[in-house]
C-alpha cells in the first residue's frame, strides 16, 4: 500500500528542504505517491495565482502529519534502532533528559517491539 502525500515544495529554500524530507521519507522503506503541487513564484507564473485553487479547495488534500510520525517511528523502532532514537529525540518532544533516557531504557528492554506512543502521549 502507497500513502499519498501531497508535496508542496514552495521557493526559496523549499525545494532544497523538500527533496531531504523525501529522502528521509522514502528511507523508510515505506512506498509513497508524491502528489507535487508548485506555490509561490513559479505557481504565480502558470497560472496567476500563488496557491493553486484546486489545492485550496480539495478536501482531499487534508493529511495528518501525525499519523504518518508515528507509522515512520514505529518502522525505525522495528528496523534501525538508531534512526529510532534520532527521529524520537526530535518527535516526541521529551521535556528533559530523563524523559528521554527512560525511551531509551524501554527500547533496551524491548524484545518485541511496540507501538510506539504517540507525539501528543509524550507531553503528559
Amino acid at each position: 500500500m502507497a500513502y499519498k502525500i501531497t508535496l508542496i515544495p514552495g521557493d526559496g529554500i523549499g525545494p532544497e528542504v523538500t527533496q531531504a524530507a523525501v529522502r528521509i521519507l522514502e528511507a523508510t522503506g515505506l512506498k509513497f505517491e508524491w502528489e507535487v503541487f508548485q506555490a509561490g513564484a513559479e505557481a504565480f507564473e502558470k497560472y496567476h495565482e500563488y496557491i493553486p485553487k484546486e489545492l485550496i479547495e480539495s478536501p482531499e488534500r487534508e493529511r495528518k502529519t501525525s499519523e504518518l510520525g508515528e507509522l515512520i517511528m514505529n518502522r525505525l523502532r522495528r528496523y534501525d534502532k538508531v534512526a529510532y532514537v534520532r527521529f524520537a529525540s526530535v518527535y516526541l518532544d521529551f521535556k528533559d533528559v530523563k524523559e528521554f533516557m527512560t525511551e531509551l531504557k524501554d527500547l533496551l528492554k524491548t524484545k518485541e517491539t511496540p507501538e510506539v506512543r504517540g507525539k501528543s502521549a509524550a507531553k503528559d
